[in-house]
């Protein structure tokens, strides 16, 4: 598949490796997801890599998500200094959906298998001028289900911009565009889950409020929103919640598809270590928690 606008006909739902768009921390899906303009640090590998160099220190980060039906998801990475204006960050993406029930075609038990999904990137960021920032992120992916395995290769690129008045950042970004390289069973390709992103963060004048927004169109999805909102509490308390549009389309017929879309977190700050969680509901499905630790390194 070449990158372009072959890259635009997946239907919905119907691009690979979709386990490239299961968010990576905890704060920023405590916001919805709204954090293209607000990514700093490890996690800025996954949002919009230019925010890597918005942060004063390098830092580890490791990431653990409890997700639907026994799915568990992890992220770990790193950063540290590249010359005087420059990042570079490792980082490695995991998915594992547990032991799956194998049957033969009449039902009949054949024990069980398992399946997994990994990514592993490379990211580079620098400073262009006092204000702003590019970086870029490449990925070697794969997906296993069994003994067969498929692979391919996603980029990740993005900006962030510090507007005059000195509390509002803006952000783009491209995400996992790039390639599949091989297949299950020597069967067609797929399109990887391209999604382009534009987001704001606004740090609201004498009030502990930090306000995140993004819009965001993939190429498997129609057009969608994000929106999250951080209140500081005390100096290592942190409040946030958020809305994904999304996220938010269940439609399962119950009661529990009004909580779809809606995420709720908090942080805690104790020295150098910063500890984050992140609720959000799947409706039917169940609810996903995640849980993040990070610290400063030289």
């Amino acid at each position: 598949m070449a990158i372009g606008a072959t890259a635009w006909a997946a239907s919905p739902g119907e691009a690979g490796f979709k386990f490239l768009d299961i968010g990576t921390d905890a704060r920023a899906e405590g916001l919805g997801g709204a954090y293209t303009a607000a990514a700093t640090g490890v996690s800025a590998t996954y949002y919009n890599p230019s925010g890597m160099v918005w942060s004063p220190h390098g830092e580890l980060l490791a990431t653990y998500h409890n997700w639907v039906d026994g799915i568990q998801s992890g992220f770990v990475g790193g950063t540290t200094r590249l010359g005087e204006d420059g990042r570079v960050g490792l980082s490695i993406q995991y998915l594992d959906y547990g032991n799956i029930d194998a049957a033969d075609a009449s039902g009949e038990s054949l024990g069980d298998f398992g399946a997994s999904d990994l990514a592993v990137g490379i990211s580079f960021a620098r400073m262009i001028g006092s204000s702003s920032s590019v970086g870029v992120t490449g990925r070697f992916i794969t997906e296993s289900i069994d003994d067969k395995s498929a692979t391919g290769l996603a980029f990740d690129a993005g900006l962030i911009h510090k507007m005059p008045d000195g509390r509002t950042r803006i952000g783009a970004a491209v995400r996992n565009a790039g390639f599949q390289m091989t297949t299950f069973a020597d069967g067609a390709k797929d399109d990887l889950p391209i999604t382009f992103v534009a987001g704001l963060e606004h740090d609201l004048r004498d009030m502990p409020f930090l306000v995140t927004a993004d819009v965001f169109k993939p190429n498997d999805d129609d057009f969608g929103g994000a929106l999250g909102l951080e209140f500081l509490a005390a100096d290592a308390f942190r409040l946030r919640a958020g809305y994904n549009s999304l996220a938010g389309q269940f439609d399962s017929g119950s009661g529990s598809d009004d909580f779809a879309g809606f995420r709720f977190g908090a942080g805690f700050v104790l020295n150098t270590i910063t500890i984050d969680y992140g609720y959000g509901s799947m409706s039917k499905l169940g609810t996903s928690h995640r849980f993040t630790l990070r610290t400063n390194v030289l």
